[in-house]
């Protein structure tokens, strides 16, 4: 084993992990003024994997009984609903996507947080303030982001234009909305049940206008009888939130309140959300995505929580290793789970 460059150890073994101490010095340390924790990618269901051989083949599907928006009004409703889909589909706190208004203007960044707990009205009024910021191409706090979905109020659909989204909502002033899509990546039926689930969420957007977006029908009744026949008993009215969604609700309600503490130390709300995106942050530069399994093998501290948070906002899979175990148990449970990253100490 050796120290990498960076002050983090880091060794190879024949099962392919990578073992690394996050705390390894100050350098890791964060600061309040830090961001946030800014995934670009909104994370559809995809038929297909991504890879670096993806290419792209563009396909449309019209959302059928949709009335075109006539009115600034309408419009912003239908946006509205298409940030609620991708934050029902994605459960990501935050929900980033390019968007554009008239074919001259160009592309812009368009950035909304925790759209889950507004209510219909109070989101529909959040995009009208969005869309009136700033008439320049890719405004927002995230000007390097390229995020793969896209809201296009400007045109129908244009065939010859260059492609770089996974899936995007074409709905122009006097057309029938459509969703135009990566055929690559995304399937015929995936879309239209998409748009199904559009149509109807963008109905209650209408009509239940203070309810929250995440309390709103989403499901047809074939989906819904799906659910229920092979899914879990859930208690009534309980609705599947994922935990660091929670927690960054949490951090925007009370963020100097205690969070944790252990022995003489204590981290608030603010700070450990701020530690927790940082090792976030790395942990997707190191290859983390959705489903990856990432080893915890601390001994108690505040750092096993900060390491849990920035596992869950990457989107891994938590795998606690206890460090007073026997090494061979170890090595066993390493071998079974196979994890791609072992985060600990240098000196475990």
């Amino acid at each position: 084993m050796g120290d990498s460059p960076s002050g983090q150890m880091a060794y190879g073994s024949d099962r392919g992990e990578t073992v690394i101490d996050p705390f390894a010095n100050a350098a890791t340390e964060l600061s309040e003024g830090v961001p946030a924790l800014v995934d670009t990618l909104v994370r559809l269901p995809l038929d297909q994997e991504r890879s670096s051989t993806s290419g792209y083949h563009i396909a449309a599907t019209p959302c059928i009984g949709l009335q075109p928006p006539r009115t600034d009004e309408e419009r912003e409703t239908l946006v509205a609903a298409w940030l609620g889909l991708l934050y029902r589909y994605s459960q990501q706190s935050d929900i980033i996507l390019h968007w554009r208004t008239d074919n001259s203007g160009g592309w812009r960044v368009m950035r909304v947080t925790d759209p889950g707990a507004e209510t219909a009205s109070k989101l529909v009024a959040r995009v009208s303030e969005a869309m009136e910021v700033s008439s320049d191409p890719a405004t927002g706090d995230t000007p390097d982001a390229r995020p793969n979905v896209g809201l296009d109020l400007a045109s129908e659909v244009n065939g010859d234009e260059i492609w770089d989204h996974d899936l995007r909502l074409v709905a122009a002033l006097g057309h029938t909305p459509q969703l135009v899509y990566n055929a690559e990546l995304l399937s015929a039926e995936s879309v239209e049940r998409f748009a199904e689930n559009f149509g109807r969420l963008l109905r209650a957007v209408r009509e239940q206008t203070q309810q929250p977006i995440e309390e709103l029908p989403l499901l047809g009744d074939r989906e819904l009888k799906l659910v229920k026949r092979t899914g879990p008993a859930e208690p009534e009215g309980y609705l599947p939130v994922p935990v660091h969604v929670l927690f960054e609700r949490q951090v925007a309600k009370v963020p100097d309140s205690v969070a944790c503490y252990h022995e003489d130390k204590q981290l608030t709300y603010r700070e450990l959300g701020a530690r927790s995106n940082q090792l976030a942050h790395h942990l997707m530069a190191s290859g983390v995505e959705p489903g990856t399994a990432v080893g915890v093998c601390l001994l108690p501290s505040l750092q096993p929580l900060v390491a849990i948070c920035s596992i869950f906002k990457a989107g891994g899979v938590y795998v606690p290793i206890d460090p007073t175990h026997p090494p061979e148990l170890i090595a066993q449970m390493l071998e079974e789970v196979q994890p791609a990253l072992v985060l600990t100490h240098s000196e475990l």
